[in-house]
């Protein structure tokens, strides 16, 4: 039976709003794992929730703008201009006159930085010029929660985003390809740790799209979480680190991006049971980290 309540505890959004600004990448080097469906479910949920919320669309298929956007249009009757969507661009974070970009208010808690094709460049710019996006974060003082969507390709998009942040949130279906795109993930990590962000910690790993009905599907979900008769050492060894919650193959998440809508308030039931669990573990997450 379906939840009534999807209303995440007041308890542990206070406790989040306490602990200041913490910046989020989600980040799976495979594509086609709901990275940007997830990003914007967080992203709206939160920002529901109370908490004030800063999105950071560093994919230059810009998804994220497109549906967060959606979202303020639908959801909250605002008239985007292309003068403020442009003002608000990512790519601008990346000169020395990132002074003028201006987060666009998409609702009450929730603003964006916009992507859109012009992020293509970052793949050529200087090194020193990737932390200007840490530079402009850590002056984003009016957010609690800071997500930043990269694409699923390593380059200068991911290194900035890794410079940058606190935690890497990786979203991974139960395959093969994302089974070793985590273990890339988690060596981009233990990476920049080293040499560029010594606070920088995987935050968890998320299981999406998972089909209940598929026996290889359950294989490798008992792999990646580090079960079974003979574990996996890899996964064995980060098990702590693989949420509880799994989200379901589900049309519910598709169609809730579609209208522009978080999918505890677009549908009740198990696509929205599911991200409930997650967001609330993600927020106890949060909480036990130190940050």
């Amino acid at each position: 039976m379906a939840r009534y309540n999807y209303d995440l505890p007041s308890d542990l959004i206070e406790q989040v709003r306490a602990k200041g600004p913490m910046v989020i990448a989600t980040l799976n080097e495979k594509g086609g794992v709901g990275k940007t469906t997830l990003t914007f479910q967080i992203c709206v949920h939160l920002a529901e929730a109370g908490l004030k919320v800063l999105a950071v669309d560093l994919d230059p298929q810009g998804n994220l703008t497109k549906t967060t956007l959606r979202y303020g249009e639908l959801q909250h009757d605002r008239v985007f201009n292309d003068t403020d969507v442009d003002r608000a661009n990512s790519m601008t974070i990346f000169s020395n006159a990132n002074e003028r970009v201006k987060p666009l208010p998409v609702s009450e808690n929730l603003a964006l930085n916009t992507g859109n094709t012009n992020l293509v460049a970052l793949m050529g710019i200087q090194h020193d010029l990737l932390l200007e996006l840490d530079e402009y974060l850590a002056r984003q003082t009016d957010y609690d929660v800071i997500i930043i969507d990269c694409p699923p390709t390593p380059g200068n998009h991911v290194t900035a985003a890794a410079m940058a942040a606190d935690y890497v949130l990786s979203p991974a279906n139960a395959d093969e390809y994302s089974s070793d795109a985590i273990k890339n993930v988690v060596k981009t990590i233990t990476r920049f740790k080293r040499k560029y962000n010594p606070g920088l910690n995987l935050l968890g790993v998320i299981l999406n799209d998972v089909d209940n009905s598929s026996k290889i599907k359950k294989d490798y979900i008992e792999l990646m979480r580090g079960e079974g008769v003979d574990p996996d050492e890899f996964y064995y060894g980060i098990r702590d680190k693989i949420f509880e919650a799994r989200l379901g193959k589900r049309v519910a998440f598709q169609e809730s991006q579609t209208v522009g809508m978080p999918i505890t308030r677009y549908q009740r039931g198990n696509a929205a049971d599911e991200m409930y669990a997650f967001l609330l573990e993600l927020l106890n997450r949060l909480n036990k980290e130190d940050a």
